[in-house]
């Protein structure tokens, strides 16, 4: 009994199996043929079907920073200052004392002849003031306001006595005063002394 009912079973089975075969794609793996089975033969177990399958490697992306942005070069002008002062002269050595300061002379002399103001009654007289001595670098003063340089015009009243006070300072220390006093000029014929020329 229990022959015949294995007998039914096994062409049903080899139908299945058969019907199986046909439905795998040409491509796919091949399945193994079983061998003729006769009664009373144990059908093997088929074994799982293989995969030919190769898994590759995967790509892990890495943390990149961004690219940054190069700043491009700026046009800075150079500005060039105008109307600049000069630099400084530089610092020159003070000249040696040459000996005592003391005036040359009267300490002054005439730069030339008066000019004569008559509707004033005035004459104007040009004066160089002569010191010698110090170091030669000199400041010069007439009643306490500095003068620009030894020469100077001196406005009096025509043929009467003409003073001032001269102060010269020299760069070594030295100072010097003196007064310059002489009769003012008086025209002629007007005011002459028996005619006799005008001198200071």
């Amino acid at each position: 009994m229990d022959r015949l009912r294995f007998g039914w079973w096994l062409p049903v089975f080899l139908m299945i199996v058969a019907a199986m075969a046909c439905s795998l794609p040409a491509s796919g793996p091949s399945v193994p043929t079983l061998p003729p089975v006769s009664p009373g033969t144990r059908v093997p177990t088929l074994p799982p079907p293989t995969s030919t399958f190769t898994p590759t490697a995967t790509f892990t992306p890495t943390d990149t920073p961004p690219p940054t942005d190069t700043p491009l070069p700026t046009d800075t002008p150079t500005v060039t200052p105008t109307n600049a002062p000069p630099p400084p002269p530089p610092p020159t050595a003070t000249p040696a004392s040459t000996g005592p300061l003391q005036p040359v002379g009267a300490g002054w002399h005439l730069e030339g002849d008066p000019v004569f103001d008559a509707e004033r009654n005035v004459a104007v007289h040009p004066i160089h003031i002569d010191v010698t001595g110090g170091n030669g670098v000199y400041t010069y003063y007439r009643e306490g306001e500095q003068l620009p340089g030894p020469s100077f015009q001196m406005e009096w009243v025509v043929c009467t006595l003409a003073g001032t006070n001269i102060r010269v300072e020299s760069g070594d220390g030295q100072s010097l005063e003196f007064t310059i006093g002489f009769r003012a000029f008086c025209p002629t014929p007007f005011g002459c002394n028996n005619c006799t020329p005008w001198s200071p």
